[in-house]
This record gives C-alpha cells, sequence and structure tokens, in this order.
C-alpha cells in the first residue's frame, strides 16, 4: 500500500469516529446516554458505516477516477460526488432512512 493510502486511510477512520460520536449533535438528538443499547449500537453502527460509505465513495473518485486520462464528468461521477458528500457529513444515514433527499 502507497503512504497517501494509509493516511487517506486514517484520516477517514478518525473523522468516520468523530461524526458517530458527534451524531446526536448533528443532527439535533439527543445524548448518547439517553439511549438504550440496543438502539445506541445500531446508530453506532449505522452511522459509522454509513460515514466510511462515503469516504470510500471519494477514495474511488480521488484514486481511480481520477486517472492521466480523466477528461470529463459523467453522471455516474456525480452519484458517487453526491454519496461520498452526504456519507462524509453524516447525512448518508438520514437520507437513506428518510427514503430520499432532504430537498424533496
Amino acid at each position: 500500500m502507497n503512504k497517501i493510502y494509509i493516511i487517506y486511510l486514517i484520516i477517514s477512520f478518525v473523522f468516520s469516529f468523530f461524526f458517530t460520536y458527534f451524531a446526536p449533535v448533528i443532527h439535533g438528538l439527543q445524548p448518547w446516554k439517553n439511549y438504550k443499547w440496543p438502539i445506541r449500537l445500531s446508530q453506532w453502527l449505522l452511522n459509522f458505516v454509513g460515514s466510511c460509505i462515503g469516504w470510500i465513495a471519494l477514495a474511488y473518485f480521488i484514486f481511480w477516477r481520477i486517472t492521466p486520462s480523466f477528461t470529463t464528468l459523467e453522471i455516474g461521477d456525480f452519484i458517487v460526488l453526491i454519496i461520498a458528500f452526504y456519507g462524509i457529513t453524516g447525512y448518508l444515514p438520514y437520507i437513506l432512512m428518510q427514503k430520499g433527499f432532504p430537498w424533496k
């Protein structure tokens, strides 16, 4: 593995952890201590995986999609970037739970 990939992996896990830890604050909910352990565990898992998916989508776009022969953006690139944006910012689980985009 390249050094850049390892640094990116560390950054993505650290930020995924922080977005999971601060998810109740981000979404304006009760603190984690007010939830029972099954709900807390499922929400931790859902938020962490959602954030990791966003970082993976961004890694795909940066490391594999953008190549020396990259010339134009396609519709699939925009979809990947939207998934990356909502995943990294912590809103991907919210969007999936609401079954649609927030501006709908």
